[in-house]
C-alpha cells in the first residue's frame, strides 16, 4: 500500500516532455530563381487527463495547417518546405500536445496565382480567430522577454492573451502566452499609429528608468514598434519599452 502511494506521488508530481520533428527529404526545393521571402506558421495544442479527452494528433496537425493557410500569399508565391515539429509535455495525470508547422513562403514568379477552392477551404477549415486588438495570426511582431527583444509570429489570438513563438539567445524555439502590452506591432501600422499618435520609425524622446538600480535617464531614438499602450525604442546603446504618456517628439 505505501508503495502504491508513493508511486502515485512521484506519478501526480513529476513532469517530463518528448519533442519529435519531421524535415522534408529535400530542403530548398524550390527551382533556382526562386527567392525565398518569409516564414508562415501554424500551431495547436489540446491538453488530456489521462490521455482522455482533446483532438487527436490528426485534427492538431489538421488545426495547425488551417492556421499555417491564414498566412496571405500574394500572386506568384506559394509554400515550400513544411516541417512539422511535436512536443508532448506530462505533468502529473494531464498530458499536453503541441504541434507546430512551418514553411518557407516562396516566390516563383510574378504570374501564377495560388486559389483555393470554396470545397478546399470547407475541408481545412476557417473558423477561428484571425485579428484581435490590431494583430493578426502569423503577423511577424517584436517580443519583449526578460528584458530582451526577440522577432517572433503571433500564433494564435483565441484566448485572453495573445500566443506567440520565437526563437531566444539560446537557439530554442518559446511557445508562450504574452501580455498584449508585450508584444510590438511592426507593419501595418495605420490604424494603430492614429490611435496612439505615434508612427513607426519616427524620432521621439522619452525619460525612463534605466538598469536595476532604478536610476532615472532621458533618451532619444527612433520607434520600431507599437502597441495601444507602449512604443518600442531604438537608441544607440539599447532598445526600450516606453510608455506611449512619456513620449514627445
Amino acid at each position: 500500500m505505501k508503495l502504491f502511494i508513493l508511486l502515485s506521488i512521484i506519478l501526480f508530481t513529476t513532469s517530463c516532455a518528448f519533442h519529435t520533428g519531421t524535415t522534408p527529404p529535400q530542403i530548398l526545393q524550390a527551382k533556382k530563381g526562386s527567392k525565398y521571402l518569409d516564414v508562415a506558421v501554424g500551431y495547436s495544442r489540446a491538453t488530456y487527463f489521462l490521455d482522455i479527452g482533446g483532438l487527436g494528433k490528426t485534427a492538431l496537425i489538421n488545426d495547425a495547417k488551417r492556421r499555417l493557410f491564414s498566412f496571405p500569399l500574394e500572386v506568384g508565391q506559394t509554400f515550400d518546405n513544411l516541417t512539422l515539429d511535436t512536443k508532448t509535455s506530462f505533468i502529473g495525470p494531464f498530458i499536453r500536445r503541441h504541434v507546430i508547422l512551418t514553411a518557407d513562403v516562396v516566390q516563383k514568379d510574378t504570374i501564377s496565382e495560388f486559389i483555393f477552392s470554396d470545397n478546399y477551404l470547407e475541408l481545412i477549415g476557417s473558423r477561428f480567430l484571425k485579428t484581435k486588438e490590431y494583430l493578426s495570426v502569423n503577423e511577424k511582431i517584436i517580443c519583449f522577454h526578460n528584458r530582451q527583444t526577440y522577432y517572433g509570429r503571433v500564433l494564435s489570438l483565441e484566448d485572453n492573451r495573445p500566443l506567440v513563438y520565437f526563437i531566444d539567445d539560446l537557439g530554442t524555439l518559446n511557445v508562450r502566452k504574452k501580455s498584449w502590452n508585450t508584444i510590438f506591432k511592426l507593419n501595418q501600422t495605420e490604424k494603430l499609429e492614429k490611435a496612439v499618435g505615434f508612427s513607426i520609425g519616427e524620432k521621439v524622446q522619452a525619460t525612463v528608468w534605466y538598469g536595476d538600480n532604478g536610476r532615472i535617464a532621458k533618451i532619444s531614438g527612433n520607434i520600431i514598434g507599437l502597441n495601444k499602450l507602449y512604443a518600442l525604442i531604438e537608441t544607440t546603446q539599447s532598445i526600450y519599452p516606453v510608455s506611449i504618456e512619456d513620449l514627445t517628439k
